[in-house]
């Protein structure tokens, strides 16, 4: 699977998977990535807020939407809301679903 930015303008990542794309990730929303980062005017140096940034997040979504570890909503939880940078996140999902995600640094 290839992990790539997204040229849509209504998502944040597109992941390759064979010859298909899964879009996924608001541009506009606060996620466990962004609110990490000093570099972003959206951080929250506050580590109990990014905690409660993610327990909303989850409080939202059901839990039987996490079945297939190749949909939207999978790749949301596990790489947008599940530790506090992107290289983590993909760390953690290698572990927890055997799929090895590579970072391509061009645009779709």
């Amino acid at each position: 699977m290839k992990l790539y930015r997204s040229n849509n303008p209504d998502y944040l990542y597109a992941m390759k998977i064979r010859d298909e794309f899964v879009y996924f990730g608001d541009p506009w929303a606060l996620n466990m990535n962004n609110s990490n980062d000093r570099r972003k005017r959206v951080y929250l140096p506050n580590k109990d807020d990014r905690l409660k940034l993610r327990a909303e997040y989850e409080s939202l979504v059901d839990e039987s939407r996490y079945s297939s570890f190749n949909k939207k909503e999978t790749f949301e939880r596990y790489l947008l809301y599940n530790k506090d940078n992107l290289k983590a996140s993909i760390n953690d999902y290698t572990k927890r679903f055997g799929a090895y995600i590579k970072i391509c640094k061009d645009k779709l």
